[in-house]
């Protein structure tokens, strides 16, 4: 028994050291306190140690064995690291109209116009010009978007054994696709079923940037176009608008490609002399009623999309609208041997322009 208690002794005594240059300490319940970074040291020194006295003796481990003593020594932190994507930005770009249900096939609205008629007349005219009014259906088709994935029972259980809900993670990565899918959606829309996009109508006035001592491209490699040029291209778009629709509308958004929101807060505002002042902050100065946005769907977004393309318009629900006709819906778990299959899915119908002379595309300004 003293030979076991002498023994017993050596060995808490060697852990007492090991603790101690790797800078842990033992609370009064025997459980080692310390940060991660010393924890790590301790369990290396271990490792280690093990390893000498394994080769010392003639043991050996092969290439599964080493691999397990590694795991079981590893520390697995319990916060889940996600890589980052761009953000997804068509719902706060685009006003949503959620109010069609579900099972519509199509989105319709009517647009009204009047034939007005009026004139001086005497008491005895017969003929009084008519006033009327028409209307014009513009039908909208709306399409499904799904995603899927699936889990078995095993999968089940060893997540619950690592502590890794892997059930939870694909759900969040089925219906983040379908979410991708309608960001697509909306800004490009899908002509082959039919989808409108914000930044491809037909329908929409595209004008060229104008050259400003013959550059028109803000982000030139080489002659960088002067910030007088560029808020040439912007009063530009405003005024297509204000004249398109006789003044009725005012652009209050105007989408910028990623670079050239770099440009307006980089540039100084500056006609003839320096400035502390950036041409971003001297827009929002003069241009209060116009929010300046970027999306990197714009990069590519000119009519051969191999440039930028600069979009102006109203953001108000009655010039334009995103058509969401079913939000995210998970449907019930459908078993399949020992696996379950799970379905995501929505319902969109794009992004409409109802009022086309409220929007301005401008292309020509990127490199």
């Amino acid at each position: 028994m003293s030979d076991l208690i002498k023994i017993a002794a050596h060995l808490a005594a060697a852990r007492d050291v090991q603790l101690q240059k790797a800078g842990l300490r033992l609370d009064s319940s025997g459980s080692a306190q310390g940060d991660r970074a010393a924890l790590e040291r301790y369990l290396k020194l271990r490792q280690d140690q093990l390893m000498a006295s394994m080769l010392v003796k003639g043991m050996r481990l092969d290439a599964g064995e080493a691999a397990l003593l590694d795991r079981e020594l590893r520390y697995v932190e319990t916060q889940v690291m996600r890589r980052d994507y761009p953000a997804l930005k068509h719902r706060l770009l685009i006003p949503t109209n959620r109010s069609i249900p579900r099972g519509a096939a199509t989105a319709s609205y009517r647009m009204v116009d009047q034939i007005r008629a009026a004139k001086i007349v005497t008491g005895m005219s017969t003929d009084i010009p008519r006033a009327d009014v028409f209307a014009t259906e513009f039908p909208t088709p709306l399409r499904a978007v799904a995603s899927s994935f699936v889990y078995d029972v095993m999968e089940l259980q060893q997540a619950a054994m690592s502590g890794f809900p892997i059930d939870a993670e694909r759900a969040m990565a089925c219906r983040d696709s379908i979410e991708v899918e309608l960001n697509r959606i909306a800004f490009f829309g899908d002509a082959p079923y039919g989808l409108p996009g914000l930044l491809n109508n037909v329908n929409v006035t595209v004008v060229a940037a104008i050259s400003a001592s013959g550059q028109t491209v803000w982000n030139s490699s080489g002659t960088i176009k002067t910030a007088a040029g560029i808020l040439a291209d912007i009063t530009l778009m405003i005024g297509t608008v204000r004249s398109a629709t006789n003044g009725l509308y005012e652009l209050n958004t105007i989408l910028l490609p990623t670079a050239l929101m770099t440009v307006l807060r980089m540039t100084p505002w500056s006609v003839a002399g320096g400035s502390a002042l950036t041409l971003a902050s001297f827009l929002r100065e003069n241009f209060p009623g116009i929010t300046f946005e970027e999306a990197i769907e714009l990069d590519t977004a000119n009519a051969g999309g191999t440039g930028g393309r600069i979009v102006g318009y109203v953001r108000d629900e009655t010039v334009v609208d995103e058509l969401i006709a079913g939000e995210y819906e998970q449907l019930p778990p459908q078993p399949d041997g020992l696996g379950f299959l799970n379905i995501g899915w929505a319902v969109t119908g794009g992004t409409r322009i109802r009022k086309p002379k409220a929007v301005v595309y401008l292309d020509g300004a990127t490199a």
